[in-house]
């Protein structure tokens, strides 16, 4: 279980831990990511033509690696927590695997990037 008591709501930044934030949407009409860490954030609309190729928990699970890489240079040598409302990406980010085969692929391609071994 992940530690509930302090899931829901983290600690301010301090000068030694950070906190970055992703989230997805796939409701009828749109699908999009979105991040956000100190005051910055990126998003991504999914093109029409490829919305609902990919499940909402995998849209979850790439939304937090697109945070990962937009501020991992950033927080390099620093201790920061990954916030991801989706049960499936925090399980597969602490167990380091993936059930299904889409999360499976998603997550190979994480484990090859440099941002992953922060």
């Amino acid at each position: 279980m992940v530690n509930s008591g302090e899931f829901l709501s983290p600690k301010a930044d301090s000068d030694d831990h950070f906190y970055v934030f992703s989230d997805a949407a796939a409701e009828p009409g749109f699908e999009g990511l979105g991040g956000g860490f100190a005051g910055s954030w990126w998003h991504f609309e999914v093109p029409a033509e490829l919305q609902g190729v990919l499940h909402i928990t995998a849209l979850e699970l790439c939304a937090t690696t697109m945070s990962l890489i937009t501020w991992g240079q950033q927080l390099t040598g620093f201790h920061f927590t990954l916030c991801a409302d989706a049960l499936a990406t925090v399980v597969n980010l602490m167990r380091e695997s993936a059930g299904s085969p889409v999360m499976q692929a998603i997550f190979q391609l994480i484990q090859a990037l440099p941002e992953y071994r922060l």
